[in-house]
Parts: structure tokens; C-alpha cells; sequence
């Protein structure tokens, strides 16, 4: 199967879901769009640096490439 055009993918992880309490979710959301991150991504990389663990090799590149400005 040839693989479709696109964003790389982020190889293999675990689903989980939280809820965040209501009084905090506007500062991490926030805080994600600060880093230019959905708020997912924001939470893994928040919580292996606070772990001292190696940040995901898709985290890594995906930080360092350019946005495509949007068109009006």
C-alpha cells in the first residue's frame, strides 16, 4: 500500500484522555499556541521534559519546519 501524501507520521503511541479542570484549560491552551503546537503535542512535550525524556524525533522536526502562510 502506497502511503498518501502529507505529514509524516508519528509511528507508534498510546491514546489517552484527560480532562483538564475548566479554570486551567485557556493557559494550556494558550501556552500551546505560544509554541506553535496543538495542544496534544504541547502536553507530550511538556510532560518529557518535566521527565527528562527524549522528546519524539516528530516533535523535534516538527518545531523546526516553517508554516506555509495561510491564503486570504
Amino acid at each position: 500500500m502506497q502511503r498518501k501524501p502529507g505529514r509524516k507520521g508519528k509511528g507508534e503511541r498510546q491514546q489517552l484522555s484527560v480532562r483538564f479542570p475548566a479554570e486551567h484549560f485557556a493557559a494550556y491552551q494558550a501556552a500551546a499556541d505560544e509554541a506553535g503546537l496543538p495542544l496534544g503535542d504541547y502536553v507530550v512535550r511538556e510532560m518529557a521534559l518535566r521527565h527528562s525524556l527524549e522528546l519524539p524525533e516528530w516533535l523535534q522536526t516538527e518545531r523546526d519546519q516553517d508554516q506555509l502562510p495561510l491564503a486570504s
